[in-house]
C-alpha cells in the first residue's frame, strides 16, 4: 500500500517566506549558535588505498532503549558541517549513539591517500564504515539517516545490501533529488537563483579537488584496467575503487582538458570534464542514471523507508516529487 502525507509547515513570517530566505538565514545566523559535540574519530583503509573516516559519539546519559544512528551527510559535508553538528547534538541529548560518515576529501586534516574523492552514488565507503561499526556493536539496532546526496547513497546502500537490512530499524531520506537526470537537469534552468546554487555546489567540489590535486591528478597515471565482469561488478583488483570502477585519470590528461575542468560552472560540466571520464561512462546521462537510487528504491518493499522532501527546497525541484509519491513507502512533503 502507498502512504502519502503532505504536512503543511507554517514558517516564521520574517525569514520563512521562501526556501531561499531560509537558506540565507541559516548561513548568516544559524551558524552562530551551532553546538560542538565531541566524537571519537575512526579511520579505515579501503582496498583501493583510500582513507575513510567516521566520527562516533556517545551520549552522556544513555537510555535503556538507546539506538545507534548512522548519518550520511550531503555533498562535500562531514561531521564538522554545521547542520550535522546540530543534528548530532539533538540525538545525543535524547540519549542515542551516533556515527557520522566523513566523505573522502572533506576533512582538512585527513589527507586523501587514494586516487579519488567520494562519488555521488557510491556506497562503498558507507559499507566499509557500517561493517566496522557492526563488528564493534553486533547486537545494536540502527537507524540510517541520509541528507541530500547522502540520502541517495543511503537508499542505494539499503537497496544493495539486503543482508544488512535486518540490523536496521528503518532508514530516513531527507531532501534528496532521487534521479539526477531529472533533478539536476531541471533546477539549473529554472531561474538565475537555481543557477547560482549549481555554481556554488560546483565551486565547492572544485575547491576540494584543487586541495587534493596532486593525489587526484598527479603525474603518475592510474592503470587503465577494464572490468570484464561489467561496470557495476564488485571486484578487488588493484586499480579499481571500492565500488568496482577502474579509475583512469588519463582520460582527462592534457592542459586543455584540465583547463576545462577548472572552469566548470555547473554540475553537468564538472561531471562531463571529470567524473564520467574517470569512472568510464560514455556520457553524463549514463553516469547520472547509475547514480540514481530509483531502481534500487523500487526493490525495497519489505523495509521501513521514510522519504522527506520540502516543497520550497531551493535545490530539489517539485517535479521530482512524483518519484517518491509513486513509491510504495512513506513520503512526507513539508
Amino acid at each position: 500500500c502507498l502512504y502519502f502525507c503532505e504536512c503543511r509547515y507554517r514558517p516564521p513570517l520574517l525569514w520563512g517566506a521562501s526556501g531561499h530566505i531560509q537558506t540565507a538565514y541559516n548561513v548568516l545566523v544559524g551558524h552562530v549558535f551551532v553546538p560542538s559535540p565531541v566524537g571519537d574519530r575512526q579511520s579505515l583503509s579501503t582496498p583501493d588505498g583510500s582513507t575513510v573516516t567516521y566520527d562516533l559519539y556517545q551520549p552522556q546519559h544513555p537510555t535503556a532503549s538507546s539506538l545507534f544512528f548512522l548519518l550520511c551527510p550531503g555533498i562535500g559535508n562531514c561531521s564538522e558541517t554545521f547542520y550535522i553538528r546540530s543534528f548530532v547534538h539533538y540525538l545525543l541529548s535524547n540519549g542515542h549513539n551516533v556515527a557520522v560518515l566523513n566523505h573522502v576529501g572533506t576533512l582538512t586534516d585527513v589527507p586523501v591517500t587514494g586516487n579519488r574523492l567520494f562519488t555521488y552514488g557510491g556506497t562503498g565507503d558507507l559499507a566499509a564504515v557500517f561493517e566496522d561499526l557492526l563488528s564493534r556493536h553486533p547486537s545494536s539496532q540502527w537507524v540510517l539517516v541520509g541528507f541530500s546526496l547522502g540520502a541517495n547513497i543511503g537508499v542505494r546502500f539499503i537497496g544493495e545490501r539486503v543482508h544488512w537490512r535486518s540490523h536496521f530499524l528503518c532508514a530516513v531520506s531527507v531532501c534528496q533529488g532521487y534521479d539526477p537526470n531529472q533533478a539536476i537537469g531541471i533546477f539549473p534552468s529554472t531561474s538565475n537563483l537555481s543557477k547560482l546554487y549549481s555554481h556554488h555546489i560546483t565551486s565547492k567540489q572544485l575547491s576540494l579537488m584543487r586541495r587534493h590535486r596532486s593525489q587526484l591528478l598527479g603525474e603518475t597515471p592510474l592503470v587503465n584496467l577494464r572490468n570484464p565482469a561489467g561496470r557495476n561488478s564488485k571486484i578487488t583488483h588493484r586499480g579499481h575503487d571500492c565500488n568496482g570502477f577502474a579509475l583512469d585519470v588519463t582520460k582527462i590528461a592534457g592542459p586543455s582538458n584540465e583547463a576545462l575542468l577548472w572552469r566548470a560552472k555547473s554540475i553537468h560540466e564538472l561531471d562531463e570534464y571529470y567524473t564520467r571520464r574517470v569512472l568510464g561512462f560514455e556520457s553524463v546521462r549514463d553516469l547520472w542514471q547509475w547514480m540514481s537510487c530509483v531502481e534500487l528504491m523500487e526493490t525495497v518493499t519489505d523495509f521501513p523507508l521514510l522519504l522527506v522532501n520540502a516543497c520550497d527546497d531551493p535545490i530539489v525541484p517539485e517535479e521530482v516529487h512524483s518519484i517518491p509519491i509513486h513509491y510504495t513507502g512513506l513520503f512526507i512533503i513539508l
